[in-house]
């Protein structure tokens, strides 16, 4: 398998009267996301896709300065705007029943899924044995793993997850 980079997107700036897909980086993202850079774990070569939100795409320009490209199929979970209570409740019920809206206007777990499993695969048939660096969201990234790994998402893992976050798979 071609060496697959996750980066989740650094700490947002979040705001209930905004869809999460609109939301920016907050503004002390970019110590955070300038460790990530530091560490080593991204590779030197690499093509990079990232998600449309403007969250990931900033993450993914601080972190390169090579071009990005945008995959609409790279988003997260689809989500109104407005309070949720607790998110992480409401996460573990999308990866327990899949195919039922976690609340009222989400998008479905397996229709995320399907999406960026799909749209990962079709960049993946593209690279030639490149490594790929993509830049999203821990939601559809673990909904990912679990398609790439013929397994159960690891909801686990997911609540483990920080901003910003990395994750090798393959190579």
């Amino acid at each position: 398998m071609t060496e697959l980079h996750l980066v989740r997107h650094g700490p947002p700036a979040a705001a209930d009267d905004v869809p999460p897909s609109r939301w920016e980086l907050h503004a002390d993202a970019a110590e955070a996301v300038a460790e990530l850079a530091a560490s080593g774990v991204l590779p030197e070569r690499a093509r990079w896709f990232s998600s449309p939100e403007p969250k990931a795409l900033a993450t993914a320009r601080l972190l390169t300065a090579t071009s990005v490209t945008v995959y609409d199929a790279l988003g997260e979970v689809r989500r109104p705007a407005g309070r949720v209570g607790d998110l992480t409740e409401h996460a573990r019920r999308g990866f327990a029943e899949p195919d039922v809206p976690a609340l009222p206007g989400w998008e479905m777990y397996v229709a995320a899924r399907t999406r960026i499993s799909r749209g990962v695969k079709n960049v993946l048939a593209g690279l030639g044995g490149e490594p790929l660096v993509v830049v999203g969201h821990g939601t559809v990234f673990t909904l990912l793993v679990a398609e790439l790994t013929g397994t159960s998402p690891d909801v686990d893992a997911w609540t483990r997850m920080t901003l910003p976050d990395h994750c090798l798979l393959g190579g």
